[in-house]
Order: structure tokens, then sequence, then C-alpha cells
């Protein structure tokens, strides 16, 4: 009897002391990386990064049927579900304009996964006479506009909080120039495309992931999940705060019912390690397996021959800084022909060459390095008259147009 009741009171006794750690450990629990307090009555938000308030919500804007929009909150409900990701909780809101166009925005966040979140914008009836900006047609070579326009319906909009003070990096542009520095919304515009002066957020040009941080390295990554190719990231000059806005460009005319556009938003230590999350997240919503399509894609599984601009063999002549031109005149067939020849002597071989935007026939007429766009997707006799098809099985390689 003795010897049970000197284990009972061991057993109480350890029960005790893991009652205190338990408690010690809620009362010591560091605040949830990312949080997004969202509040009904108003539409609006404030999202905080490790217990600081990093980021407030801005106005939504909208243009369409050809004018600025003001909607009205009809509604705000919550709801669940499951996607993905995994179980989400959603705060729903519904708006109407004066002009009866309808706009459903949404935000969901995470229980098991509370380092993610995603806005949604939704028209359901679609939306015409959408294009408020007035982009430049390229011309002449290396003209091209970079596409630094408001979003049609801007959301989410982010303002306030630390905007101005945090650091930021994007990558900008076609050639997926990196670039740095501190308050996104703060920078010089670009005047041309690929951006060599611009900085910060820049329409089109910076479509793609935008990283804050700060002192500490806690990092969030703003990123488009649709429609990749037009979306943008804004920054609005003439809003009372600093505003930044992401949709799609408003370079287009106009968007189709049931219209549908995502921004994911994912925190953590490091800026790396929320880049690596957030492209895991997104291969996550879209079944994309990086190991797979490795072993499937000859580009990048097997050695391949490039002809982008600055390649020995490019399209036309292009100058070196020394003097003189690298590829001299148009690549044409025995040109190929000779780098294969080479390359096998030396027991390399390659799966597939690159053609370039010199091959076709383009808004340039000399075609070459920086054609400004495609005229059409007709080959140039001259450069290939066997034909693509014909040369290819000479070559023994495909082609990566």
């Amino acid at each position: 009897m003795f010897h049970f009741n000197f284990k009972m009171s061991q057993l109480f006794s350890s029960l005790a002391i893991l009652r205190i750690l338990v408690a010690t450990a809620t009362h010591d629990a560091p605040p949830p990386l990312l949080s997004i307090a969202f509040d009904d009555a108003s539409a609006s938000f404030n999202i905080s990064i490790a217990g600081n308030h990093w980021l407030s919500s801005a106005p939504l804007q909208a243009f369409i049927g050809g004018a600025t929009q003001r909607f009205v909150q009809q509604r705000a409900s919550r709801s669940t579900g499951v996607d993905a990701l995994g179980a989400f909780s959603c705060a729903n809101v519904s708006w109407r304009s004066g002009d009866g166009h309808v706009l459903h925005t949404s935000l969901q966040t995470y229980p098991t996964r509370p380092d993610i979140a995603i806005f949604t914008q939704q028209i359901p009836h679609g939306a015409t006479q959408t294009n408020a900006s007035n982009p430049i047609l390229p011309s002449g070579i290396r003209v091209m506009d970079p596409g630094n326009y408001a979003p049609v319906v801007a959301f989410p909009s982010l303002a306030g909080g630390k905007l101005a003070e945090l650091g930021y990096v994007t990558w900008q542009s076609r050639m997926v120039n990196v670039e740095w520095g501190t308050n996104v919304t703060g920078k010089s515009n670009g005047t041309n495309e690929p951006l060599l002066t611009g900085q910060g957020l820049q329409g089109l040009s910076t479509s793609g992931p935008v990283v804050l941080f700060d002192t500490s390295f806690s990092a969030l990554v703003v990123a488009p999940m649709d429609n990749f190719k037009s979306a943008v990231h804004h920054s609005r000059a003439n809003a009372p705060l600093p505003t930044w806005e992401t949709g799609v460009s408003s370079e287009l005319t106009s968007l189709p019912q049931n219209f549908r556009h995502r921004t994911m938003l994912v925190a953590a230590k490091g800026i790396t390690a929320a880049l690596d999350t957030w492209g895991g997240a997104l291969r996550t919503v879209y079944g994309t397996n990086r190991t797979v399509i490795g072993k499937q894609d000859k580009n990048v599984e097997y050695l391949s021959y490039w002809t982008d601009n600055g390649a020995y063999l490019s399209g036309g002549a292009w100058p070196r800084p020394e003097g003189g031109n690298g590829g001299g005149t148009v690549v044409n067939e025995a040109a190929f022909k000779a780098v294969v020849k080479g390359l096998r002597e030396q027991d390399l071989h390659i799966k597939s060459f690159q053609l370039d935007d010199w091959w076709y026939n383009t808004s340039n007429p000399q075609g070459g390095v920086y054609s400004a766009c495609v005229a059409n997707w007709t080959l140039q006799n001259a450069t290939f008259p066997s034909g693509l098809a014909k040369l290819s099985r000479a070559l023994g390689t495909k082609w990566i147009l």
C-alpha cells in the first residue's frame, strides 16, 4: 500500500509540473509570423508579421465600363472550406457600384498553415472597357512600354504601417533582373523595357513575387496566384498614402464572366525561406512536381545550344566591347550544321537548339537582335530554305522556339 501511495504522489507531482510547463510555454509562445486582422463592418484589414504591424488595407479601386467605379459594400459573411493547402476560414465581402457592377472579394487563412493567406477578387458578370491605360505600342529597336499601369480592380491594396521603411526585393522585366532597396512604393518609374532605370513597383515589369523584409529578416512574399502574364504590382502616387495595388493590368480591354484573380501572401524567417515556402505552396496548389518535371524536361536534363542575344551565334551582328561583331551575319542552316559537327567531334551531343527572336518576321524590317515584336510566325526562307522540320531531322535535335 505504501508503494502504491508513493507512485500516485509522484504522478500528481509530475502532472503539476507539466501544468506549470504548459502554462509557461503558452505564456511565452511567440506571436504567429503572419497575422491578418479583418474587420467585417469596414472590410478593412491589418497585416502583422511576428507581432509587429507592417501593412494596412487601402480603399478598393476599380476601372470598369470606361470609368472609375465607386464600390459600396453590400454584405459580409464568413465561411469555411478545404483546398489543396488544407482547411481554411474565409472572410467574404460583396460589393456593388453605382453603375450596377458586382464584385466579390475574400480573404482565406489556414489554421494549419498560419504562414499563408490568399486574397481573391471575383467579377461574376465580367467587365468591359477596362483599359484605363493608354500603352505605347512597340516601335523601333528596344523600345517597349514597361506596362506600369494600375490594375483593373485593385485588391488587395496595401498602405501605411511600415511600408515606407521595409526593405524589398523584386525581379523585374523580361530578363528577370533582381532589384532591391527600401520603400517599394517610393521609387522612380522606368521609361523603357527592359528596365534600365526603374526601381520598386513597375506594373507588368514587376509581375512576379515581391518580398518585403525588416532588419531581423522576417520576410513577406506578395505574389499573384493566377493570370501571371497580366498581373501587376502598381504604386498609386495620387493616394492619400503611398499605396501598393495588386490585380491584373488595365491594359486589358475586358475581363470574362466569372473572372477570378488571387494574390498569395507567405511569411517566413528569411528571404530565401519565404520564397521557398511560397514556391512550395504554389506547386501544391497547381499539383506541380519539380522532380518529375526535371526528369521529363529535356531542356533541364540535357545539353542545349542557345542563340539568344550575346551568344556567339545569334540572329544578327552584335557589337563586342573590343570591337567587331560577335555572330556576324544572320545565322543559317550551314552555321547550325557546322556547330553540330564541331560539338560531336568533341563528343558533345546536344538535344535541342534554341532559336531567339531573329528567326521569324518581326516589326523590325531587318529582323535581328532586339526585334520589337512578332509580325507573323513565318520562316525567313533565305535563312532556313529547308524548313525547320527537315533541318531538325538533319541535325538530330529538337527546337526551342
